[in-house]
């Protein structure tokens, strides 16, 4: 297994390689060298001296002296001097190894494409809101930059009352002239090659042997950097120091731990004392797995059968309706045929916009089915893994992991089976989770059993026939639920023999809220998240959609209350509305339903970082994904389009889901508004924050300003532009304070996980499958798996968190111990009720 995994990374490498090689060709041949990777470094790397040469010129211009065609440098002067050499740059490069382009048509492409830019720019100046409109439709569509310029062309000249000088052709060839000479001679990346042909001279710009060897030298790094990561076939080397574990051979490039470019920190790291933190890890990736082979025959022959079923999506485009008046002319149509086309250009937008995201879905389904085909001969197989600064551990291999989708979580099963002897223990555990991959995880664990009881006919039938009982697909974790179904009804035709082999998960109650409630002791919000025990799960996200329901029961209803308004009145005018508009809102969105799903993702990031701005947009996603924009239009009556609509209401709620948070998660809001003055007076002294994280691991949180300045374009999107550094030695104080609050929930979460997995070591508990704050191993394991991580949750809240956070960030600047805001007032939840709580992680 050792031989052939050596054999595996190198192949890895090798069709990494090739697949670059491919692409690179095909963009060469295409004319679009200049969006490759290898063409953006050559750009980011000649661009300043390519300006530089441009400014020489425009000055000469501007102070008298002769310059080659005066009429391209009062051209050139029109645009940014940046934008002009970007945009330059990229047609050049884009036609010097296509045999489309004469040294003519190069310079129109030059002056064409510099003319397109300066249109963009000023259909951008002066009819803001269209453009950005315009543009958003154009992005959703992936529409790519010749389609953009058609379109935009077309409003100008046809949909508004709008004018600009075009360009002559005179004026093109001439920038385009003096562009490419200026390009010649400011990077020596091509050159003029004269030749006759049929007694006629021509002159082409073709690649210089600079290019050549540079872009040669470019691409023989850029090769090694896209391999293929793929699960490994024999156990992956123990890390024993940052740069030294995972992957086994000298063929692929050498992962790091800790996924960080700081060379300071990853030295202090290499030599910092952390054994919780390797022991950890290397326990986690030795995990044995094995390809669910009944899952993959399913997957593999609905995927052959090309319909949309579970997560995969159909194999062909839907098709677009025709055109309903395909001969008669848009003038002549009656309102009520005009009406019909705007919902027919509704309709095929909308089927295009899913055909484009289920064309990048098929793309991960074939090859995460590709990966699970090449794997599923192997008795075991291994996932390497690294972390990131705050200890969040992660798979290497991409696609076909246990962190993965659906899918790939049905695909993958644990190589070792474990043999229930009538353990009604673990065959509970095993019902349990059967409930939950379903979607019936809200009820009590009785309840939960009870619901499997009653249907062991109709898992009999999908284990046994799944491609004719569908019902598996309907849940909420489809192809985990199929593996289950196959793996339970194994158990019911021979429980004597009975072997477990998939991991039962256990999910904390939206975790980042349970640290929150830990740190300060808050026995609400500890209630509310289960670190108390209940006879059922607590459901906060109910809990608060419950709370935004009183509120708008009480606004309907309640004359007296003094109301919010948001400036929107029926005409979508932004000025003060009656208290009977407010009230109409209210009942809207009560008609519409107030339920857990619309304010799950509000209160699920508030940990991470959650605003009342950032709740608005998730007000806006549920109901984009959920109902039609029309239909909430005509709903709710306001905005002057369905956009506009949305935009208004989903502000308006806002208010009121914000204030339900922060009335039901007073710890919560509290604690991240300690954290944030804290970070906000370091970041007045300090270039970075560090502290231990309570396993023992250096969490390094360093955001400074760049110093790379962005080019943007219009017609060519962005690039930076090159610099000796990639930062400046100014901290961004902004981004700091922005990212204190997860990056240190983060920390909490990860140590959680790394001290259960060493109690697991101890425990002989030797396979997981974890995702942050989801636990999971086998269903004989189960019991003493949550009894071991409920005593790392405890074990780790007994400490002083909060106050070592902030001894670590002022240690070397202690003075700032005395500006320091009061601490938040602590309750009195007692962390050890954790240990009791059944449904704290479940």
């Amino acid at each position: 297994m050792l031989k052939r995994q050596i054999e595996l990374e190198r192949n890895q490498t090798i069709l990494g390689s090739e697949k670059f090689i491919r692409d690179f060709e095909k963009a060469k041949a295409n004319g679009s060298f200049g969006s490759t990777k290898t063409a953006i470094t050559v750009i980011t790397t000649n661009i300043e001296s390519f300006v530089d040469t441009i400014k020489r010129y425009k000055d000469d211009y501007s102070k008298g002296k002769a310059v080659r065609s005066t009429l391209a440098a009062e051209v050139i002067s029109r645009l940014d001097v940046y934008t002009v050499a970007y945009v330059a740059m990229k047609v050049i490069l884009n036609s010097l190894w296509s045999q489309e382009f004469s040294i003519q048509s190069l310079q129109k492409c030059i002056g064409q494409a510099l003319e397109d830019e300066c249109k963009m720019q000023q259909f951008k100046k002066y009819n803001k809101d269209y453009y950005k409109k315009s543009l958003a439709d154009l992005q959703s569509r992936n529409a790519k930059g010749n389609r953009v310029k058609i379109v935009i062309n077309y409003v100008f000249e046809h949909l508004l009352d709008f004018h600009i000088d075009k360009w002559t052709a005179t004026e093109k060839i001439q920038v385009g002239m003096v562009l490419i000479r200026l390009f010649i001679e400011a990077t020596n990346l091509a050159e003029f090659h004269n030749y006759y042909e049929r007694g006629k001279h021509i002159i082409k710009v073709i690649p210089s042997p600079y290019l050549v060897e540079l872009v040669d030298n470019l691409n023989e790094k850029l090769e090694l950097l896209q391999p293929n990561a793929l699960p490994m076939v024999c156990k992956p080397k123990e890390w024993s120091g940052i740069f030294d574990g995972g992957y086994i051979s000298p063929y692929l490039k050498r992962n790091k731990l800790i996924k960080n470019n700081s060379k300071s920190y990853l030295r202090k790291l290499n030599t910092h004392d952390m054994p919780y933190v390797y022991n950890a890890i290397n326990h986690l990736q030795n995990t044995e797995w094995a390809i669910n082979l009944k899952v993959l025959e399913v997957a593999t022959k609905l995927w052959e059968e090309g319909k949309a079923i579970a997560e995969l999506p159909n194999r062909e485009d839907e098709a677009i309706p025709p055109y309903p008046y395909p001969d008669k002319p848009k003038e002549k149509l009656t309102k009520k045929e005009a009406d019909i086309v705007k919902s027919w250009k509704n309709e095929a937008y909308a089927i295009h916009k899913r055909n484009i995201q289920k064309r990048s879905v098929r793309i991960l389904v074939s090859q995460i089915l590709r990966i699970a085909i090449e794997f599923k001969d192997y008795e075991r197989i291994y996932f390497p893994h690294q972390m990131d600064f705050r200890g969040r551990l992660y798979p290497i291999p991409v696609l076909l992991q246990p962190q993965g989708s659906d899918l790939a979580k049905g695909l993958l099963r644990f190589a070792k089976g474990k043999k229930v002897v009538s353990d009604t223990s673990a065959i509970r555990w095993l019902k349990i989770h059967g409930a939950n991959v379903f979607g019936y995880d809200k009820e009590s664990y009785d309840k939960r059993i009870e619901w499997v009881d009653e249907r062991e006919e109709e898992i009999k039938a999908i284990a046994q026939n799944p491609l004719e009982n569908r019902l598996w697909a309907e849940a909420d974790k489809p192809f985990q639920f199929l593996a289950w179904c196959f793996e339970y009804n194994e158990f019911l035709l021979n429980p004597e023999n009975f072997e477990t082999h998939i991991p039962i998960q256990l999910d904390g109650t939206c975790n980042g809220l349970q640290h929150y409630s830990a740190l300060l002791r808050d026995e609400v919000g500890g209630k509310a998240v289960n670190l108390i025990n209940s006879e059922k799960p607590s459901d906060i996200y109910s809990e608060v959609a419950n709370k935004l329901e009183e509120k708008l029961k009480e606004i309907k209803n309640d004359s007296k209350r003094n109301l919010y308004n948001s400036g929107l009145n029926n005409d979508g005018n932004i000025n003060s509305v009656s208290d009977n508009v407010v009230r109409s809102y209210a009942t809207h969105w009560l008609e519409l339903g107030i339920n857990r799903k619309l304010t799950k993702r509000p209160v699920m990031v508030l940990p991470y970082g959650g605003s009342e701005y950032s709740c608005r947009e998730f007000i806006e996603d549920y109901l984009k994904e959920n109902y039609s924009q029309s239909y909430i239009w005509q709903k709710f009556n306001i905005g002057k389009s369905p956009s506009d609509c949305l935009f208004k209401i989903t502000l308006w709620l806002s208010k009121y889901l914000w204030e339900a948070i922060e009335e039901t998660l007073i710890a919560a809001t509290s604690g991240m508004d300690y954290i944030r003055k804290v970070t906000k007076i370091v970041c007045s002294k300090n270039s970075y924050l560090e502290w231990k994280t309570p396993i023992g691991l250096i969490a390094r949180q360093k955001y400074y300003a760049r110093k790379k300045k962005m080019i943007r374009t219009e017609l060519y999107g962005s690039i930076l532009k090159s610099t000796a550094n990639l930062d400046t030695e100014k901290p961004d104080n902004q981004r700091q304070i922005n990212g204190i609050c997860p990056n240190f929930i983060h920390s909490l979460d990860a140590s959680c996980l790394m001290l259960y997995l060493n109690k697991c070591k101890e425990a002989e508990i030797d396979s997981f499958m974890t995702v942050h704050d989801c636990y999971g191993t086998y269903a004989t394991d189960t019991d003493k798996s949550a009894k071991l991580l409920r005593e790392a949750f405890v074990e780790i809240y007994q400490q002083p968190i909060l106050e070592n956070f902030v001894s670590d960030i002022i240690k070397e600047t202690p003075e700032l111990a005395e500006e320091l805001p009061e601490q938040p007032k602590m309750g009195n939840l007692n962390i050890t009720d954790v240990l009791n709580s059944k449904y704290f992680f479940n």
